[in-house]
């Protein structure tokens, strides 16, 4: 009953954040500055599919890395929650990715997120239904392209841009 209304998820008799229950629950609480990153858009009218991803990556880049602290009183599993990354004002991969998820499902259909897992790292993918640049990184999956969403800094790197390469990814819808 714990696991079902909590954030963990059991793997292999391992407790393990659920990054769709952590998305699903402080969803919500990002709706007004997802409402603001559109709002800032329109004022431009540049309002598209593109540029909400973009925006949202780039608001989420310009928040600084820093992995959370370590406390024996308190088990925080090396992820800080989406809203003490805005309180906080840093994170890691993972606080970060968890956060421009929670912002963008707000911005774009919540289905077409999915989070890459590698060793040592997270980051979200994608799903964008138009012609890429070049080059672009992505993920096929159900036969739909998910492009990479790096949105650790401080290289602020573009939609579909690739970072650091690492081996064993595996994608997470």
């Amino acid at each position: 009953e714990i696991l079902k209304n909590g954030l963990f998820k059991n793997i292999n008799n391992k407790l393990e954040l659920d990054y769709d229950a952590v998305v699903s629950f402080y969803k919500p609480y990002c709706k007004d500055i997802a409402a603001y990153l559109i709002e800032l858009l329109n004022t431009k009218d540049i309002d598209n599919t593109l540029n909400r991803i973009e925006i949202a990556m780039k608001f989420i880049q310009d928040i600084p890395y820093g992995q959370p602290k370590r406390n024996k009183k308190k088990f925080k599993n090396g992820c800080l929650a989406p809203l003490e990354v805005l309180v906080k004002g840093y994170g890691d991969c993972d606080s970060k990715s968890l956060l421009f998820a929670c912002i963008l499902s707000n911005m774009i259909d919540s289905g077409d997120i999915l989070f890459v897992i590698e060793p040592d790292h997270l980051l979200a993918a994608v799903y964008y239904n138009q012609s890429m640049a070049r080059g672009s990184k992505y993920f096929s999956s159900n036969g739909k392209r998910y492009y990479l969403c790096e949105v650790v800094g401080p290289a602020r790197l573009d939609f579909g841009e690739e970072g650091k390469r690492r081996t064993g990814r595996k994608l997470l819808p």
